[in-house]
């Protein structure tokens, strides 16, 4: 982990290909972000998905390269609802995305952005909207407030 740099890092080989993953979180970018790269060009295939314990929820795809988290906490203890997106770029390859998750394939890099929000406002009010703060975040470019770029923004590149 680099603690100057706020990004936590793992490499391994596999065979003759080394890959890379970085992780860091944005509180203001309301975002987890990990970047995967791989040595060799095309290298990279996986599948990201998102689960959920709650009964109440379900996943489903959005456009080619996108996963939706939707549900609701359990009744009568809470009326908390939820959501969580996880948006994916990748260098090279192609992507697929199904209710069962977004697949990667051929692929020298990929990028997963993930938000979430709650319809929490205070502890009076929950009727907030956390489709749309999702949709905000995610189409939100990954910035630090006034001090610039983050280092989201060189490892999304």
């Amino acid at each position: 982990m680099d603690i100057s740099q706020a990004v936590a890092s793992v490499r391994y080989k596999m065979g003759d290909v080394v890959y890379t993953r970085e992780v860091f979180a944005s509180f203001p970018d309301k975002a987890i972000v990990v970047h995967i790269t791989a040595s060799q060009p095309g290298k990279l295939d996986f599948t990201a998905k998102l689960k959920c314990p709650h009964k109440d929820s379900t996943v489903s795809a959005l456009g080619e390269a996108a996963l939706v988290l939707h549900g609701q906490l359990p009744q009568p203890a809470s009326v908390l609802s939820f959501e969580a997106r996880l948006l994916i770029s990748a260098e090279g390859g192609t992507l697929k995305a199904s209710d069962a998750g977004v697949e990667i394939r051929g692929a020298t890099s990929a990028t997963l952005k993930l938000v979430a929000a709650t319809s929490y406002k205070d502890f009076q009010d929950v009727s907030g909207d956390p489709a749309a703060r999702c949709e905000k975040a995610a189409a939100a470019p990954l910035l630090s407030g006034s001090q610039g770029p983050t280092r989201a923004a060189t490892v999304t590149r």
